[in-house]
């Protein structure tokens, strides 16, 4: 990805196959966390690309039924 995606963007990590929202850039590093919650991770800029609108809402969906099959 030529332009680095701004703090709360979403964008699918090529390298773990995941889709992750940007909380943070540095270090030449951008820091991800998943909808769903849980550890940030570095990712670099060029192992991403924008996530696609179906695959936030894919995510947000799962998050969403992981939530409440644990009864929240």
């Amino acid at each position: 990805m030529t332009n680095l995606p701004v703090i709360g963007s979403y964008v699918a990590d090529l390298e773990r196959n995941k889709i992750g929202e940007v909380m943070a850039r540095q270090r030449g590093c951008l820091q991800l966390r998943r909808i769903r919650g849980g550890l940030e991770w570095d990712a670099k800029p060029t192992e991403v690309r924008r996530a696609t609108m179906e695959e936030v809402l894919n995510d947000k969906v799962e998050a969403t039924n992981a939530e409440e099959g644990e009864g929240k």
